[in-house]
């Protein structure tokens, strides 16, 4: 059991750094005017490669980034002049975008393509360390609920609390896992305020899907248990 902890703990804080460097969106020269910060890799790119494509990905996220914060300042300071919120969000960001494209020599069709695309590996690197530590918790459980209520002794109580307990756990994991990705994901951006990126998270944006991936995980780990503490 000691060294299933210390794998599971191993694997959350790897991919936790892994999200926390080589995802994390730039910090330099972020601003709330809506101006494009110099780009010391302003260069021509070809978005089929995959360092470039990265890079591209990259500039994407923070010129959503800016455009956000660009709204935020302006709705503070009152400076909306008749127009809506996302009105000047969209603005700004179509501007920097467009200098993103001017910038690297890319089609801004090419430029388009990348927004709100969100990487794979990220969002493994997020999801896969969370369902260990729920796995892992739900072993623990199932333990404590086999030796509460024995199966030798009464198989349809045993039965009956599993059955309660995934649905109870698978709830919680379910609320936890999206707290868990947001937080990641303000980690990764560098900001508190994701706005409507949290709707494109996986575990928002795959709700009904993830209640049913924990409430398979739990059982995974209770019917083995539960068989062996069957009478014979």
């Amino acid at each position: 059991m000691k060294i299933a902890t210390a794998c599971v703990l191993l694997v959350v804080l790897g991919s936790l750094v892994f999200v926390a460097s080589a995802g994390c969106v730039r910090r330099q020269g972020r601003n709330s005017e809506c101006i494009w910060p110099d780009d010391p890799g302003a260069r021509t790119i070809d978005p089929s490669r995959l360092g470039d494509a990265w890079h591209l990905r990259k500039d994407v996220e923070l010129a959503e980034e800016l455009a956000v914060r660009h709204m935020d300042a302006e709705v503070h300071g009152r400076k909306l002049d008749g127009v809506t919120p996302t009105e000047v969000m969209n603005t700004c960001r179509d501007s920097l975008l467009k200098q993103i494209s001017t910038s690297h020599k890319v089609p801004p069709k090419e430029v388009i393509r990348f927004f709100g695309n969100r990487s794979i590996a990220i969002d493994l690197a997020v999801i896969v360390p969370f369902l260990l530590l729920y796995c892992f918790s739900a072993v623990l459980l199932t333990r404590w609920v086999v030796r509460r209520y024995p199966p030798e002794e009464s198989v349809s109580t045993a039965v009956t609390m599993v059955c309660f307990c995934s649905l109870v756990f698978a709830i919680g994991g379910l609320l936890l896992g999206e707290e868990w990705s947001a937080a990641a994901e303000s980690l990764r951006v560098g900001t508190t305020h994701l706005s409507y990126r949290v709707g494109r998270l996986p575990w928002a944006h795959h709700r009904i899907g993830f209640f049913v991936l924990c409430l398979i995980l739990f059982w995974s780990a209770a019917v083995p248990r539960l068989h062996r503490r069957q009478p014979n």
